[in-house]
Order: C-alpha cells, then sequence, then structure tokens
C-alpha cells in the first residue's frame, strides 16, 4: 500500500520524530544550562576555598622567603589536586616567586581565582590559582548524557511500538476500505475513506431524542425456509445441524449490522424485529438486511450445492398513540401474522413488502418496486442509486466478516 503524507503511520512517524526532535533540544539546552549554572558555582567555591587555604600555609615560608619550600608545596598541589591546571605566586612587585602548571590542550578553559598573602594588613605576595574549567564541566555533562540516553532509548522503544501498531492499523483500515469499495491509492486519509464507506451505516440522526410519551415505530420480517423437511430428508444429521449453523451465524452478523433482533418462529417461519433508533428508518434497515442475506444465503447454498431456497416478507408498523404497551404487542402479534399470511405469495429467493403504514413509495425511496395491488403488497426488484451504492458497501463488509 503506498504512503503520503495523509497516510496514519506515516503521520504518526513524523509527529513523533518531530516530538522526539524538539523535546531532545528542549532536554539537552535545559539541563546543559542548569548542569553548567552548577557547575560553575562549584568552580567558584572550589577556587576559593583552596586559594584561602593555600595562602595560609604559604604565608609562613613567603615571611622567611623560603622560595624552595614554596616550589615544593605548589607542586605537590599540582600532583595531588587534577582540577588545578596552574598555581603561581606573584611578589607585591608582580613578579613571579614560584610557579607549577600541568600541560595543557588548546580546548582547556583556564578559571583563575586570585588570595592575597597578607599579614596585619600588609600585603606580601599574591597567589593565583587557574583551575580546569573544562574538567569540571565534562563531570557534570557526563550524568546528563546518561540521563539522554536512556531517554532516547525509551523514546525509541515507544517509537517503535507506536510505528507498528499504526502501520499495523493503517493495514487494516486500508483492508476494510478495499472490502467496502473504497480507494486505498487516493491521497485522501485513510480514515476519512472508512468513514465514507462506512455512511451508510452510521446513524443519520444522531441527535434525535426520542419521546418516551409515542410509541416507537418498528419493521418485521419473516424468513422461510419452504423446502426445510426435503432438505433435512437429504442429509445427515451432522451436515443438516452444520449448515443450519452457518445460516444462523449468518442471521446474527446481519442483525449486529443492521440493529435487529431475533424474536421467536412462528409457523416454521422466522420472526426478526428492528426498532426506531432515531436514524434510519427501521424498514429501510430491514429491507437492507433481508437482501443482504438473501444474496449471501443464496452464495452460500451454491457453494454446498444442496436444496435450499428462502423467501421472506417485510412489513412496517406505526402504533396508534394509546400509550399502553399491552396494544402495542397487539399489533406486533398482528404483524407477525400478516407476515406469515402473506408468506405464499413469495417465490423463491424473492421479498414482500406489505404496504400498510407505508407513506406510499416514498418511505422506500430508492427501490425499485412491483406493486401487486390485489394483495396490497409491493414486490422488491432492486436498489437504484444512492441507495445500490450503500447497499453494495454493506453488502461487500459483510462478505468481507465471513472471510
Amino acid at each position: 500500500m503506498p504512503y503520503s503524507n495523509r497516510n496514519l503511520s506515516f503521520r504518526v512517524t513524523v509527529a513523533f520524530i518531530l516530538y522526539m526532535a524538539v523535546t531532545l533540544l528542549i532536554l539537552t539546552g535545559s539541563l546543559s544550562a542548569l548542569l553548567n549554572r552548577l557547575a560553575q558555582t562549584q568552580l567558584n567555591e572550589l577556587g576559593n576555598a583552596m586559594g584561602a587555604q593555600l595562602t595560609e600555609t604559604l604565608k609562613p615560608h613567603i615571611i622567611n622567603n623560603e622560595i624552595i619550600s614554596i616550589q615544593v608545596i605548589l607542586d605537590n598541589l599540582l600532583a595531588d589536586t587534577p582540577v588545578i591546571a596552574r598555581a603561581t605566586l606573584y611578589s607585591t612587585s608582580n613578579r613571579i616567586l614560584a610557579q607549577s602548571q600541568r600541560l595543557t590542550t588548546a580546548k582547556t578553559t583556564l578559571s583563575p581565582y586570585i588570595s592575597p598573602v597578607s599579614v596585619d594588613d600588609s600585603m606580601l605576595a599574591q597567589l593565583r590559582l587557574e583551575l580546569d574549567k573544562t574538567m569540571v564541566f565534562s563531570e557534570y555533562r557526563l550524568p546528563m548524557w546518561i540521563a539522554i540516553s536512556l531517554w532516547l532509548l525509551l523514546s525509541a522503544l515507544l517509537a517503535y511500538y507506536l510505528i507498528t501498531t499504526a502501520m499495523d492499523y493503517t493495514r487494516r483500515i486500508a483492508k476494510l476500505n478495499g472490502s467496502l469499495g473504497g480507494d486505498s491509492d487516493t491521497t485522501d486519509a485513510e480514515i476519512n475513506q472508512l468513514e465514507f464507506a462506512l455512511s451508510p451505516f452510521i446513524n443519520r440522526n444522531d441527535s434525535a431524542e426520542e419521546d418516551d410519551s409515542l410509541p416507537s415505530s418498528f419493521a418485521m420480517l419473516a424468513i422461510s425456509i419452504p423446502n426445510l423437511p426435503k432438505w433435512r430428508a437429504q442429509l445427515n444429521a451432522e451436515h443438516f445441524t452444520g449448515m443450519l449453523r452457518q445460516v444462523d451465524e449468518l442471521i446474527e452478523n446481519h442483525l449486529a449490522l443492521f440493529k435487529g433482533m431475533r424474536i421467536h418462529s412462528r409457523n416454521t417461519a422466522m420472526i426478526l424485529q428492528f426498532d426506531d433508533l432515531g436514524g434510519e428508518q427501521p424498514v429501510l434497515r430491514a429491507i437492507n438486511c433481508a437482501n443482504a442475506l438473501l444474496q449471501l444465503t443464496r452464495q452460500l447454498i451454491a457453494e454446498q450445492n444442496i436444496p435450499f431456497e428462502m423467501r421472506i416478507t417485510a412489513a412496517y408498523r406505526q402504533p396508534a398513540i394509546v400509550g399502553s404497551p399491552w396494544y402495542n404487542d397487539l399489533e406486533r402479534e398482528e404483524c407477525i401474522e400478516r407476515l406469515i399470511d402473506i408468506l405464499p405469495l413469495t417465490g423463491a429467493w424473492e421479498l414482500i413488502i406489505d404496504k400498510k403504514d407505508l407513506n406510499d413509495r416514498e418511505d422506500l425511496k430508492g427501490c425499485e418496486l412491483d406493486d401487486l395491488s390485489a394483495a396490497f403488497v409491493w414486490q422488491f426488484r432492486d436498489y437504484q442509486g444512492q441507495r445500490q451504492q450503500e447497499f453494495h458497501k454493506q453488502l461487500e463488509f459483510l462478505k468481507a466478516t465471513l472471510d
């Protein structure tokens, strides 16, 4: 699958790389500034303390003019204290009395600290200590780089998980788009493609609020298998129950997609009910479910090469405003009886729709119907226009769930 600048996994990868780059800059800059300030504070305290201590040590030798002893003290100081790069003792006339230093590189930065050697407010000499600033700062930078390295390692593990997960979702979304007839090669975001492909399944009026004072409308399907006894006689018990189980699974998948429920069986016919959920009319969901069930079941039977046929009748009811659950149940019973009565009018793999409570053909806009006026029913033929495209997506989605 090609990756575009709108691809989910590509966007997650780019976003995480930008996050790591910006965070690394901020983290490195802030830690470096903080640790540099701490290192400078420690360097200043160390330089001042060592200068004060050393002047007290050198004071008797300066008074007695013991230059050799002073030189030995400075040499020992540099040997024992690596942070001191140079120690120099100057006379009051700024002449060097003694000096000790170690080799330094061009990258070494020295920080000078001057301490006077005085007796009774009279200055005898001046001590200059130059500390290796680079050494002190490097000791502070080591834990900083260790912390940043650990952060980079953990971030890399998180990035691997997020990117691989996003790539997996991208592949799955592309597969769904393909199964729903979407174009996975377009530059549009695959989430938008999926949302468009699933538009037939999304309630068009999610904000609609049901009025509890009004009885809810509903649609029903009666599904009949006229040659079920013959089919049962031709198959062994295991094959027969296995095929029935496959048909049951088909029906359950349809009910989950079209938001229906299984009621019970009546006179060898299975009854399904579709309540008004505030979105698409329940009669349209019932018709879509019936047609998808006819097509997929017929395909299943063709693959199994066994005698089988299915007939479906559909009806829609808008109960009277009486606020009586008992009355509504009576209307459901009457609706079921009507579905059973018109089943004989239905041919193999056909759908018949009762006209009662339907506003002529407006409620079934997009459906191609044949009028059987003598029985006050319509025979469903096919879909038209946008309705055909939506049904095709629903059918492809159901096929994908069965693979």
